[in-house]
């Protein structure tokens, strides 16, 4: 994982749920959160 989170990290890893999504703006929300979650850590 890189040591900076990038939106395209994050993009990329999230593509393959794109479809369980129907609205776009809950996928966008899916993605922040996530982001949010990886880029907190546990250091």
């Amino acid at each position: 994982m890189p040591s900076l989170l990038d939106s395209s990290f994050i993009e990329t890893q999230t593509q393959p749920y794109r479809d369980l999504f129907r609205d776009v703006r809950l996928f966008r929300r899916f993605q922040a959160a996530l982001g949010g979650i990886l880029a907190s850590g546990s250091s």
